[in-house]
């Protein structure tokens, strides 16, 4: 992550930050396992979702689904 200018946080290492905060060019990704979920303007997303195809391979087409859990996220 860091050779495609993320910068690793240092007190949960599945985060990593890329950009200036609140810039227009910031995003912040998260990792759990396989799964990845970012946060920042549509623009910057896209480019870093490019960079993780173009570097891992990536597809971006996964479902994304709550946790069966999770019953203050579920639907009535």
């Amino acid at each position: 992550m860091e050779e495609l200018g993320f910068v690793q946080c240092q007190r949960d290492h599945a985060v990593f930050r890329t950009g200036k905060w609140g810039s227009r060019n910031q995003a912040v990704c998260v990792f759990w396992v396989d799964d990845e979920t970012g946060v920042g303007p549509r623009q910057q997303l896209d480019r870093v979702s490019l960079m993780f195809s173009q570097k891992y391979g990536t597809s971006g087409k996964g479902e994304m689904r709550l946790d069966p859990w999770d019953r203050a996220g579920a639907r009535s």
